[in-house]
Formats: C-alpha cells, sequence, structure tokens
C-alpha cells in the first residue's frame, strides 16, 4: 500500500464521527432515496474509472450489477441494511484493498459480535484455537466446525460471508471469512449482537455435537482458555546463541524503522536472521523501502511495476471513430510505471548472513511491497504459506450515512510482470499450518525457518 497507513483507517474513520449515535440505525428514511442512490452510484462511477482489476474478472458485467442493485438499495430497511447492499455490490470487485466500511457508529456500539469462540484456517478447515473457559468442554480447543445453524460451512460461507468478503485470493478469502472483521461485523460466526448461533463441531476425540451460543463476545467478560498475542508491532529476541528473531507486525508506525536501527547492531552478532511479517497486513511502504536500503541491501533493488488508467476525455470521445483513441473509449488505456527502487544507505553497514523471512496468509499491502524487493536478495528465503495477494493504492470517498468506500487505482506486479495479485508471493519453501500446531499451540512455521535457517547457516 502507498504513503497512507492502513492502520490508520479504523483510527480515522473513529475521529471523524460523521454519524452520531442517536441518528443510528434509525429507519432508512434518515437517508433519502436519492442519497441512498448517489451512495451505490458513486462506488459504481468511481471503480467504473479506476479500478484497475476488471481483467481478472471476465465474468463480472460492472454495468448490470449496478442495475441490479438500485432497486436493493431502495428496498434497504435500515442504515445498516442498506450499508451490507453496498458491501455486497463492492465485494463484487474481490479485491483487498476495494471495500466498503460501515459508519463508526456500527462497529462503536458492537451491532455485530461473534460468540466467544476464536476459530482460524488450519489445513483449510475451521478450527478452534481459543474459547471461553465455560463452553471448553464444550467446544475443545481444535474442534473442527462443521455447521452453522444447520448449513454446512462451506455452504454457509458462499451463501453468507463470500458475498460480504473482500479479496481475490481465494487462500486469503477463507482464512479472512473464518477469523471475521469486527468494522462490517462479517465471518463464519459474526451476527447481529445478541443473536443465537448453532454451531455443529467435531472434537479431536471425533466426537460431533451442536452447541447453540449467544454473540456476546464484546458485551461479557469470561475468561479465556488461552491468552491472545501480543499486539506489539515489533517483536525481537534471541532464539538461540546464533539466531536472532525479528517480528516486524506492521507497517504502519514510523517508529519501526528506529526500532529496527537499535537492533541493527544485535543483529550483525548473528549467524542468521528470521524476519517475520506473517502478522504485517501493510501500512506505508516508505517504511520496509528505508528499513531494506539501510539495512539489507548493497545493490540497488527493483520492487513493483505497476500501471494505473488513464482518463482523457477528449481521447475517450475521438475514440469512438479513431482506432488511435480506441483505448481511451473503451476504458483500456493506461500509464505504465517503471519499477520503483531501494538505493542502498552506504553510511550504514549490511546484513550479509542468511535470512529466512517469514510469510503467511495476513502478510499484505505494504508487507507485499517489501517481498518483492527482497526477491533480489540471494542471502533471503521466503518459509511459510503465500500472502494476501493484495497492494495498491486505494482511492478513499464518502458515502451518505457516515460510511466510507475505498477503490484500489493500481494495478501491481513483480518488476518482470509476474502476477502476486490475487494469488499472493509464494513462499520458497510451503510451510502450512496443521490442526496439531493450533492444538498444542506450537508455532510450525518457525520451527521450519530455524531448521532452513541452520541449513543456510552451515
Amino acid at each position: 500500500m502507498g504513503p497512507v497507513s492502513r492502520w490508520c483507517i479504523v483510527a480515522t474513520l473513529i475521529a471523524s464521527g460523521a454519524a452520531t449515535a442517536n441518528a443510528q440505525d434509525s429507519a432508512v428514511t434518515s437517508l433519502t432515496e436519492a442519497e441512498r442512490l448517489y451512495g451505490l452510484s458513486l462506488i459504481w462511477k468511481e471503480a467504473d474509472y479506476n479500478f484497475p482489476l476488471f481483467a481478472k474478472l471476465p465474468a463480472l458485467d460492472w454495468d448490470s450489477a449496478y442495475q441490479a442493485f438500485l432497486p436493493q438499495v431502495l428496498e434497504a430497511e435500515t442504515t445498516v441494511e442498506y450499508y451490507r447492499v453496498l458491501t455486497r455490490f463492492a465485494a463484487l470487485l474481490r479485491d483487498g484493498h476495494t471495500q466498503v466500511l460501515m459508519p463508526p457508529w456500527v462497529y462503536q456500539q458492537h451491532m455485530f459480535d461473534q460468540p466467544k469462540i476464536r476459530v482460524t484456517s488450519a489445513e483449510g478447515r475451521p478450527i478452534v484455537w481459543n474459547v471461553e473457559a465455560p463452553l471448553a468442554s464444550q467446544i475443545p480447543l481444535g474442534s473442527e466446525i462443521l455447521a452453522v445453524d444447520g448449513v454446512p460451512v462451506d455452504e454457509y460461507l458462499e451463501r453468507e460471508v463470500y458475498p460480504l468478503m473482500r479479496g481475490l485470493s481465494v487462500r486469503f478469502r477463507r482464512s479472512f471469512a473464518m477469523a471475521g472483521w469486527y468494522v462490517n461485523g462479517v465471518g463464519l460466526l459474526w451476527g447481529p449482537a445478541g443473536s443465537q448461533v448453532a454451531v455443529t463441531v467435531r472434537t479431536q476425540d471425533g466426537d460431533e455435537r451442536t452447541v447453540t451460543v449467544t454473540r456476546d463476545s464484546s458485551s461479557r467478560r469470561s475468561a479465556w482458555v488461552r491468552d491472545f498475542p501480543s499486539n506489539d508491532p515489533f517483536e525481537f529476541r534471541w532464539l538461540d546463541d546464533a539466531v536472532a528473531y525479528v517480528a516486524l507486525n506492521t507497517f504502519g508506525d514510523r517508529a519501526q524503522e528506529e526500532r529496527f536501527d537499535s537492533i541493527a547492531p544485535e543483529l550483525h552478532r548473528a549467524a542468521g536472521v528470521i524476519i517475520d511479517v506473517r502478522r504485517n497486513s501493510g501500512g506505508s511502504n516508505g517504511i520496509p523501502r528505508r528499513i531494506t536500503a539501510r539495512h539489507l541491501t548493497s545493490d540497488t533493488l527493483m520492487g513493483a511495476r505497476w500501471r494505473t488508467r488513464i482518463n482523457n476525455a477528449a481521447h475517450r470521445a475521438w475514440g469512438r471513430w479513431e482506432r488511435e483513441y480506441e483505448p481511451y473509449y473503451t476504458g483500456d488505456a493506461w500509464n505504465e510505471v517503471e519499477p520503483d527502487l531501494v538505493i542502498p544507505d552506504a553510511t550504514v553497514p549490511k546484513l550479509q548472513v542468511p535470512i529466512v523471512v517469514l510469510i503467511g496468509r495476513s502478510t499484505g499491502s505494504a508487507a507485499e511491497d517489501f517481498l518483492v524487493w527482497l526477491d533480489g536478495l540471494a542471502n533471503v528465503t521466503l518459509v511459510g504459506e503465500p500472502t494476501a495477494g493484495s497492494t495498491g493504492q486505494p482511492l478513499f470517498i464518502d458515502l451518505p450515512g457516515g460510511g466510507s468506500a475505498r477503490i484500489l487505482t493500481k494495478h501491481d506486479t513483480y518488476p518482470d510482470g509476474r502476477e502476486f495479485l490475487g494469488v499472493g508471493i509464494q513462499p520458497d519453501v510451503l510451510v502450512e499450518r496443521t490442526v496439531s500446531d493450533v492444538v498444542e499451540e506450537r508455532d510450525g512455521m518457525l520451527e521450519h525457518a530455524i531448521e532452513i535457517l541452520r541449513q543456510r547457516m552451515r
């Protein structure tokens, strides 16, 4: 992602406070028909002019979809339902940087919630990795969710979750759907706060049972079976006398550069280094650019090549009759931009030891830009799962009723033209999370990374 930090988006929305608590989910008469149509039309227009990935969606007729959604926004009975319709419309574009964001009061007041069960994707299956203590006897850790409200998981995801879910990568969408996203209240176990949901599970012992639980995770306190992972943006520790571990969990915090600078003398004592960006969903790509230039390369590195659409009104008009300008008429005129470069900082010593970078399904945006630069380094090995496959600069737009949307505006590739949007950056060594990893609370990817790094250190 470009200069706008992904992690600043939610904070900005909260601060904006465009919708007040007392107007909250009143009947949609608080938005006029004209306003409702305008919101949908604004998303359609900005995507039609700016979205760069229509070629990846050959089955999508964007104009026909717009027409089909016109009556739906008028039929919505509440502001929240209206925004759900807009969310489904934007989700047709299947891009991780293109989405509708609910008005802040929706998530500030926890209008959507999930039960006190946390789910992750392991071996492609929805596995319970944490649960409140009172539920643990009924839904033990490691249980696989088989059905929701009597509907098999895959069918439920296709019907109830994926139509509201952003992202083109199948792996990313499935993982994201299982974990859920609080801002829009979308996910496998998410629904209206206070509602009940029947969860059918198979335990590690093979027992199948259905447990009815309440979606009240935000309103009720009770102990969890496990502690939650740290939210620290930066972690550093020694794994042994030779291997240093650094987790860069965000590129949305400029202090990351100073933190990396501060541990650099320690890293130069290591025989091998592990850099973990599995939880890094992006921020500003200027941060990894500077970290790479200062500490990781002595050579100039090429980053992503990208292109963005050109809208020239006169050329579009001429393009109806003149072949030279036809791409403008059809919306297929592009500004092609050469790969951005990382120029090494010659004043700082560089890490020359073997480096393993841990990547995963949540690695996205500016963290993927980071990996594209590292593709040119012989001492770097990527280990883990394919990344989210989503980077680029979104255009932010305000919507009636206090919400907003963002639309992707550029199409990034590797400098040689290889695609990673929608498929993810592939690891050099594939290591997937297993069910036993979840049950035993073991970081199997890190264990593999250590083993691979030791082989490189010999």
